[in-house]
């Protein structure tokens, strides 16, 4: 068994425990515009509780329809439960992650020199934040990692038609699953008529691939929504020309290069960054500097940003790491020798063990569904009276029904003030649940309902040993919700 074989089986291990930490979403559109919608295909959710992007016909159909059937295949197995039915989501994204990986990293190795062959595996696999990201049952994911296995292909040598024509079906499931992939295919594009002066032939292979995933897109949109419709269009048309992307905010610039130097925490950050600029600098000859180069441009030049818009890429950074160190290592500098090469090594490799660690073990975002999933194990008695301050409600996050996860006979309140509970007692056949932030201002009023109601501490949404990094790696919107019952 070789290196990378060795590293392959540590890699299943750790992106499975990943996938079962990591219940809930790193942002909602996550679970209501894949989930909710499984939901809504299967029947049991109703189409006025799906967001708006359903009315207004934006998102495509394959995803929630590809959910659906692994969600109603987890029923004829007998798997109802909602929170190992979405961990079986995120366990088939996580293997069919390390096998993406696996094939990018065999089919890149030409581009690199054999002595960094060692670091450019491990990189690939467990960059902190990469199982982290890898395992979600995402758009960004998913169409990341169909990306990835195109590309894996487009740099193979001596490709026969067959090959071109899975070129252009991978680069049809990477744009149906996320639309913002079309800016890659126009890279790809005009880099294999420009720079590879690729034949006719090979151009129809893959047109013809893609078209052929582009109308099994058209086809399925029109079952889900009920008439025919071309939600690329209507996502570009909707949040561009009308702009209602840009109602739920606006970015500089700058954004997405400051979030990489930031959110991949900063001596990771400073690395990435270096290895980017190194990259304009060196490798201005290979495709793979292009597609990252040009997505991050195109995306800065829209005015509503979020981090997770760039996780498509975010299996490419690896090999840019590389080349950066493969350039630094040509110049010969002291600094590539000693005590220096040793401190920064050591220093990398500490940040990254820990931050793998407690990215792989503790809920993303806000760590919300945590808590749901903590009250489904509570032994409740015949009704649930679930109460929450601020955003502590895993059920409706703003204010939209999670239906997947809600349980029967539950009934929601938000607490605004004390007085409202100020004479509540004890039912005999309701059991009362009660979630705040551990930042909630309205002290006063939690320690009147827990008081009140005799509740008792019965668990938060992240561990007690991982708290003191819990808001350190990329953890900006994170949480720390606390949960109490009778």
């Amino acid at each position: 068994m070789n290196f990378h074989q060795i590293v392959i089986l540590i890699a299943i291990v750790w992106y499975v425990v990943t996938a079962w930490f990591s219940s809930g979403y790193i942002q909602l559109d996550e679970h209501y515009q894949i989930i909710e919608f499984a939901g809504y295909i299967n029947g049991w959710n109703d189409a006025n509780d799906l967001a708006w992007e359903f009315n207004s016909q934006i998102r495509s159909s394959i995803q929630p329809y590809f959910a659906a059937l692994i969600l109603k295949f987890c029923g004829w197995i007998n798997v109802t439960n909602p929170f190992s039915q979405a961990f079986a989501l995120r366990l088939l994204t996580a293997l069919f992650s390390v096998f993406s990986i696996t094939i990018f990293v065999n089919s890149v190795k030409s581009l690199i020199s054999k002595k960094f062959w060692k670091p450019f595996i491990l990189l690939s696999y467990f960059i902190w934040f990469l199982p982290y990201i890898n395992v979600r049952f995402s758009s960004e994911t998913w169409s990341g990692l169909f990306l990835l296995l195109s590309i894996s292909i487009l740099i193979t040598k001596n490709k026969n038609l067959t090959q071109y024509w899975w070129i252009g079906i991978l680069l049809g499931l990477s744009f149906l699953f996320r639309f913002q992939a079309g800016i890659v295919i126009a890279t790809i594009g005009c880099w294999l008529l420009i720079k590879d002066k690729i034949s006719l032939i090979n151009i129809a292979m893959i047109s013809l691939g893609f078209i052929f995933i582009f109308f099994l897109g058209v086809i399925s949109d029109f079952f889900f929504y009920g008439n025919l419709t071309i939600t690329p269009w209507n996502y570009f048309y909707v949040n561009l020309i009308e702009g209602v992307a840009s109602n739920f905010g606006v970015s500089p610039f700058y954004f997405y290069f400051q979030e990489i130097y930031f959110k991949s925490f900063i001596p990771f950050g400073v690395l990435i960054f270096t290895s980017i600029i190194i990259a304009i600098i060196k490798k201005r000859e290979e495709l793979i500097f292009w597609i990252v180069l040009i997505f991050i441009i195109s995306h800065s030049l829209i005015s509503h940003k979020e981090f997770r818009f760039i996780f498509p890429i975010i299996n490419l950074l690896p090999i840019f790491i590389i080349w950066s160190l493969e350039e630094i290592n040509k110049l010969n500098l002291n600094i590539t020798k000693g005590k220096a090469i040793i401190i920064f090594v050591f220093l990398i490799s500490s940040v990254n063990t820990i931050g793998l660690i407690v990215a792989s073990t503790t809920p993303p975002s806000s760590g919300i569904i945590e808590i749901a999933k903590q009250i489904s194990l509570l032994e409740k008695k015949k009704n649930v009276n679930f109460m929450f301050t601020g955003e502590a409600n895993p059920y409706a996050p703003w204010n939209c029904k999670a239906n997947f996860y809600l349980e029967n006979n539950l009934n929601t309140q938000k607490i605004f003030s004390k007085s409202r509970y100020s004479n509540s007692k004890i039912s005999q056949d309701t059991t009362d649940v009660f979630a705040f932030s551990i930042n909630d201002s309205n002290r006063k009023i939690v320690k009147k309902i827990i008081n009140n109601l005799n509740l008792k501490y019965r668990g938060k949404n992240v561990s007690n040993w991982a708290l003191p990094f819990f808001l350190v790696y990329n953890a900006h919107d994170k949480n720390v919700i606390l949960l109490y019952s009778n």
